[in-house]
């Protein structure tokens, strides 16, 4: 997964009347066989970079290279895009007179019917569609439909495959199994797929890469590890989840490493332990706790009147005293 596929350079794009640009100077290098999440707040313009990406939008400035062939703009050719490049929409644009097989099969016509049969009877399987082959997608939930419409764009072997909040209507264990066929055939097609979501579990949990993008600028583009594990600023560390920030002069001696007293550090939740009184960071109270299914997420409020969280494998009492222990943490660069 090294070979560049797609080369985004310097891309801008501002609509009318808006007081910044939805992509602002955006460039990133994507390998061949990425999964790449783009993630970030409402309006942070995940979307106007895939209609990008797509040729759907002219940029106001900057380029798209697809193996080294520029992606032209519904602007500069009869059809937007390029051939290889497809995109499931979040309507699904599905052929509402046909029924959920030959939805699958329509990227097949051209192939003998042999193969058009095996292929599509994979892609039912694959997205647990079989009960619903012959049915239209009017019959169905939307769900149902977002499942059709995967099927149908993976039975093309796109080389890039661009999905806008592909899981957002599949639910729990069943968006996991969907998860697992896609990037199966991800891997068995060598597809580079690009995907937008507000939902940070799916971003870490299925790419291999993640764009994080805020008001327009691209801030980290790293690992899921290293964007999780060490965000480039605050910001990025919040997106992620819970993080407990403390400045150097509220950290113990052993851990500040030469670091000033105004240095900030994000520590999750998972980073600090309960432990005993002797081999305590901090003490404090229980002030709230949440029960999350598998765990507990207490808010310790401090002796120094702060407030952290961390979780727990069971409940405590309101006001009970706790011992808090650092086992890591990550400096946010200055």
């Amino acid at each position: 997964m090294s070979d560049v596929i797609l080369q985004i350079n310097h891309l801008s794009k501002q609509f009318p009347d808006t007081p910044i640009a939805a992509v602002q100077d955006i460039s990133l290098q994507i390998s061949q066989g990425a999964i790449v999440a783009l993630t970030g707040p409402s309006g942070a313009g995940k979307t106007t970079l895939l209609r990008l990406l797509a040729g759907l939008l002219l940029p106001d400035a900057g380029t798209i290279y697809l193996n080294d062939e520029l992606v032209n703009a519904y602007a500069e050719e009869l059809v937007a895009g390029h051939p290889d490049i497809h995109m499931v929409f979040q309507d699904f644009k599905l052929f509402p007179n046909h029924t959920v097989q030959e939805n699958i099969a329509y990227p097949l016509r051209y192939y003998n019917k042999d193969f058009q049969q095996t292929k599509t009877q994979e892609l039912l399987t694959l997205f647990h569609l079989e009960t619903f082959a012959n049915k239209y997608p009017r019959e169905l939930s939307g769900g149902q439909q977002q499942r059709v419409a995967l099927a149908k764009a993976m039975a093309a072997e796109p080389a890039v495959l661009l999905l806008d909040e592909p899981f957002s209507q599949i639910d729990g264990r069943l968006k996991q199994e969907i998860k697992q066929a896609l990037k199966l055939l991800v891997t068995e097609y060598d597809t580079t797929l690009i995907f937008v979501t507000h939902d940070t579990h799916d971003a870490l949990s299925f790419a291999n890469q993640v764009a994080l993008i805020h008001q327009g600028n691209l801030v980290q583009f790293s690992s899921p590890e290293q964007i999780y594990q060490k965000p480039t600023n605050q910001f990025v560390a919040s997106f992620f989840g819970w993080c407990n920030f403390l400045k150097g002069n509220n950290l113990p001696t052993r851990l500040k490493n030469g670091r000033s007293k105004s240095s900030l550090a994000c520590i999750r939740p998972e980073q600090l332990q309960i432990t005993s009184k002797s081999l305590a960071d901090f003490q404090g109270s229980v002030k709230r706790q949440y029960f999350m299914g598998n765990h507990y997420i207490l808010d310790i409020e401090t002796n120094a009147q702060q407030t952290l969280q961390v979780f727990s494998p069971e409940a405590y009492k309101s006001g009970q005293i706790i011992y808090l222990k650092i086992n890591d943490l990550h400096w946010i660069p200055e």
